[in-house]
């Protein structure tokens, strides 16, 4: 029966053909099934007998029947191949005869039992680079030298991946990636630097930037595309237990003081279970952890959960460095942490995360300032001689219940304790010596319950509640070593805390590439504030009504979101909005508002997408916001910050209003390593806190106070790498300009008008010869021009010099110069630091030894000298010292 329906067929098919044709024409006619006779759709391929690997045409076939006129003329014979995914291809040699015009043929093709990768090849000649569907494979060994320690050390090598070495944020193509993966799974989370700080660079086969990721299964295809995330894919023999062991001893340059890197890692994976364990200590500057204690950069953590988290209003001492931390950061840390996930059954997983940190930071700093306010001009100076031990204890918890293929169950618990102690030598002044110390106690529990059902192939729907309490408790002591202070003994002591509640529903769905996403939902948030300051010795001093604060800022909301993103050709334009009713109230406290306690907000914005070819696009971004103000502009009477500052408010709860505008250009063109950036961003916002300083040789009040006023900014931006390949060279421009005004009063100044302009530039170089040297350099420049009652300018320059020798398979050398100009125009001093690493790895060893030198020119202080529109001001710090260190490290 089947072959008399097939008979049919091609007898009709000839029959039309025959009516349509052309004399003399040659056509090929028939139908493609399987062994099963079923339909199949493939591709029919023409190439001529004499050039066999050269395609002449080729015609599409949906159904499996087919019938086509030969587009070209063939004398003698043609090779008709046919192709089908998932097929063996079939062949076939047609020999023309004159009296025949019309050729109808059979084809049955037999299913392939080897699995094809769905892979597309963007370089030819042993390609750095894959790309399948939505993820982009880098062959490592096309960017490495030999001088990576860890995955963070990969990643800054790879063309599209920038890496911020303070934070440990990535981005891909200039967004910020959502998580790093190991081999396919979130481990890690957020603090995914956790892993790319301390996984062993040896271990990994291949990286994986994977677009339009989406960590829950179920929202995949119809959550909208924009995020990114990492995968780190490891060697085949690294997938049950391995780690590595690194030990690093050395000398600074007092014999006496040892110094110390050393650290064990272990990873193990199964089927069920995978962990990644680590333990570290070092006193020469790194920090091996997810967490930043030495400057003010946030991890993605932090920006993630900022919402959550309330302010310390009195700020622990950092470390203010123009230098890279490694120079600068003076520490003794302990690091450990345990990451693991169980896969209990089919439906059950459980990941656990567990980490401890403690630390001691260690800087002598300089602070002389010289003002020049309206007609007086005085110099004050802090030298402070600085500690800072901050300790943190820390346990995740995600739980997944899969109660069926469609639904899921998610519950997400943080429970977060530290604790810092800063304790502050300080000779002044006016011969005012004191000591400070400050105890921070922070505390913080978020939990998260999340369902998911997937309702059908393009339509989801999900139910969140979300509960966090963070309390932070801060005890200032400021005690006079001298008599003749202006300051008496002081005691500042600040209890705040922030308690969220909230519940939100959510659609999604898709439908022909279109997206979109409906949001309803409710907060609820509670701040109370409590501060005084008194004076020690006066044990029974009652409460100053002048000196304290007491107050709770209480914010509840009822919202609504919604966006759609419509596909429409090369163009992808999405629309969003948020309409929320905000009420806001601060207790008994007198406060203003031009808005109201109980306001209705709407905030738009639109993102519309240009797809110029398949490596490079247009962007522009407009919207509008409203936001509120934070605790730490919302407290009326003075708390005491260092042993100079006291910071006050005058309260208001109205909104600060924004506008923004952005318009970018991205190419990135894998195949042949270019990327190029253009982008310009515009920011309005009316309604802001201003200072209003009061300052004098022995200290310093700043009010806050908000006005309507409108300041603006405008940024611009470049970057632009290539690898050129005649000469195995890459090269990085990246450029930055900002223009901004600001407002500010001092000394009962009037409103004072201050524009700001701010550039920054950076060429990078490197090369790969296959030879057994390489060069890299990095040279940047940044200024800072402010025109205020005066016009005053800050330049600087930094260049980066390396050398990198390889003279055998087993050995490895680097020779890095840093050269940095700190000011611009006087005859202060410049710095040169220089850094030597050699390495012996016997190939096919597991174990390496390394001895490392740094600082070895031995510069032991560094000196900043920068102009304000108020005064000329000179920072100097310690720097760590000159140290020989000699690591041996073993991988198992």
């Amino acid at each position: 029966m089947k072959e008399n329906a097939i008979t049919k067929i091609n007898l009709f098919i000839v029959l039309i053909t025959l009516s349509t044709s052309l004399a003399n024409s040659q056509i090929i006619s028939g139908i493609i099934t399987d062994e099963n006779a079923k339909p199949l759709r493939a591709t029919i391929l023409i190439k001529e007998v004499s050039k066999p690997n050269l395609i002449r045409e080729f015609h599409i076939v949906r159904n499996g029947n087919f019938s086509f006129e030969l587009k070209n003329t063939y004398p003698e014979a043609i090779i008709i191949e046919i192709v089908s995914t998932g097929f063996i291809t079939k062949t076939k040699k047609v020999i023309f005869i004159k009296e025949i015009n019309i050729y109808n043929f059979e084809f049955v093709l037999v299913k392939d039992t080897t699995t094809k990768l769905d892979q597309v090849l963007i370089v030819a000649k042993k390609p750095p680079v894959k790309k399948a569907k939505d993820t982009v494979s880098y062959n490592l060994r096309s960017f490495l030298d030999g001088s990576e320690e860890k995955v963070q050390d990969i990643l800054k090598k790879l063309p599209g991946i920038e890496v911020n070495n303070e934070t440990g944020l990535i981005k891909y193509n200039g967004k910020l990636i959502e998580t790093v993966t190991l081999e396919g799974d979130n481990l890690f989370g957020y603090n995914y630097a956790t892993g790319t700080k301390n996984i062993n660079a040896d271990i990994i086969s291949s990286v994986e930037a994977i677009e339009n990721y989406s960590e829950n299964v179920l929202l995949k295809g119809i959550e909208k595309g924009d995020k990114v995330a990492l995968n780190l894919k490891l060697k085949k023999n690294k997938t049950d237990f391995s780690g590595n062991f690194d030990l690093g001893l050395g000398v600074f340059d007092s014999i006496q003081n040892v110094a110390s890197n050393s650290s064990i890692n272990v990873l193990g994976i199964n089927k069920s279970y995978k962990s990644f364990g680590t333990f570290s200590h070092n006193n020469v500057g790194d920090n091996a952890s997810p967490f930043n204690y030495y400057s003010s950069d946030l991890n993605l953590e932090r920006l993630k959960e900022l919402d959550l988290f309330t302010e310390k209003i009195i700020p622990e001492f950092q470390i203010i460095s123009f230098l890279e931390n490694n120079k600068s950061n003076i520490n003794n840390q302990l690091f450990t942490s345990y990451n693991s996930m169980f896969s209990l059954n089919k439906k059950l997983k459980l990941k656990v995360n567990l980490y401890y940190l403690k630390d001691k930071l260690r800087s002598n700093q300089l602070i002389q300032n010289e003002y020049k306010i309206n007609e007086n001009e005085f110099i004050t100076f802090d030298k402070k001689n600085a500690s800072k031990a901050p300790k943190q204890y820390r346990s995740d918890v995600e739980l997944k219940y899969f109660s069926s293929k469609s639904t899921l169950l998610k519950y997400n618990l943080s429970l977060r304790k530290e604790s810092i102690e800063t304790n502050i030598d300080i000779s002044s002044n006016q011969n005012n010596d004191y000591f400070s110390f400050l105890t921070s106690r922070n505390e913080f529990l978020k939990q998260k319950l999340e369902f998911t059902k997937r309702l059908s192939f393009n339509l989801a729907f999900q139910l969140y509640f979300i509960q966090s309490e963070n309390t932070i408790i801060q005890d200032f002591n400021l005690i006079p070593k001298t008599s003749n202070n202006v300051i008496e003994d002081n005691i500042q002591k600040v209890d705040l805390s922030k308690n969220n509640i909230e519940i939100k529903s959510k659609i999604l769905g898709s439908k022909n590439e279109n997206k979109w996403v409906f949001d309803i939902g409710a907060f609820k948030q509670k701040e109370p504030f409590q501060s005084n300051l008194y004076d020690a010795t006066n044990p029974d001093q009652t409460l100053n009504e002048n000196t304290t604060n007491n107050l709770e800022y209480n914010k509840k909301a009822i919202y609504n979101f919604a966006s759609y993103q419509h596909k429409m050709g090369d163009f992808r334009i999405a629309p969003n909005y948020t309409l929320s009713l905000i009420h806001q109230s601060l207790g008994n406290q007198i406060t203003q508002s031009e808005d109201g306690s109980k306001v209705l907000v709407f905030e738009p914005s639109i993102n519309i997408f240009y797809k110029v070819n398949s490596i490079s696009s247009f962007t522009l971004d407009l919207g509008l916001n409203q936001n509120t103000n934070t605790i730490r502009n919302l407290f009326n009477n003075p708390v005491l910050i260092n042993n100079r500052t006291k910071i006050q408010n005058t309260p208001n709860l109205s909104f600060q209003k924004n506008q923004f505008y952005s318009v970018s250009y991205n190419k990135h063109d894998l195949f042949n390593q270019l990327q190029l950036v253009l982008g310009a961003k515009y920011q309005k916002q009316k309604g802001n806190f201003f200072s209003n300083t009061t300052v004098n040789s022995n200290s310093n009040l700043i009010n806050y106070f908000y006005l309507s006023d409108k300041t603006e900014n405008l940024d611009f931006n470049l970057i632009f790498s290539k690898l050129i390949s005649p000469i195995n060279t890459n090269i990085k421009f990246s450029s930055f300009f900002s223009l901004s005004n600001y407002n500010n009063i001092v000394n009962n100044s009037i409103l004072r008008n201050n524009k700001s302009e701010q550039f920054f530039s950076e060429f990078f170089i490197k090369t790969a010869f296959k030879s057994k040297i390489n060069f890299e350099n990095e040279i940047s420049y940044q200024s800072n021009k402010v025109t205020s009652e005066t016009i005053f300018k800050n330049e600087s320059l930094i260049n980066k010099f390396k050398i990198i020798y390889t003279p055998t398979d087993d050995l490895f050398g680097t020779l890095a110069l840093d050269y940095f100009i700190p000011k611009f125009g006087l005859q202060s001093k410049n710095y040169k630091f220089l850094e030597v690493k050699i390495s012996y790895k016997p190939v096919d060893e597991k174990w390496k030894i390394s001895l490392i030198g740094s600082n070895l020119l031995g510069e032991d202080n560094f000196i900043q000298i920068q102009n304000t529109d108020i005064s000329n001001n000179l920072f100097r710090s310690n720097l760590l010292n000159r140290y020989l260190l000699f690591s041996y490290s073993y991988i198992f």
